[in-house]
């Protein structure tokens, strides 16, 4: 009986060190989605200022991560930070999103 507990608990154990590092890989992966798409907000929000406002760089907060754009005759631009790394996101005239 005890052996077969002991079995059981290591059979646990060894399963949950294999899932961990996958359950943190889709964390992050998740995380790094949901702050995307924040920067496509705020690229969206950019449009508005630019073309009702004609303000040309801009920042903005969301979920506590600063988001900053700016404006050129060419693209829009996103900067902010993930994971430690400065992100840029542009999108062009023509529709492309850039990395």
């Amino acid at each position: 009986m005890l052996l077969d507990s002991l079995l059981g608990l290591a059979v646990i154990t060894i399963c949950g060190f294999l899932l961990l590092p996958i359950y943190i890989g889709m964390q992050r992966y998740e995380e790094k989605q949901q702050v995307e798409l924040h920067a496509m907000q705020v690229s969206y929000s950019a449009i508005h200022f630019v073309k009702e406002k004609q303000i040309y760089t801009g920042q903005q907060q969301i979920d506590g991560r600063h988001y900053e754009w700016t404006y050129d005759d060419r693209s829009i631009c996103v900067y902010y930070i993930f994971d430690g790394q400065e992100v840029e996101r542009c999108i062009s005239k023509t529709n492309q999103a850039t990395h």
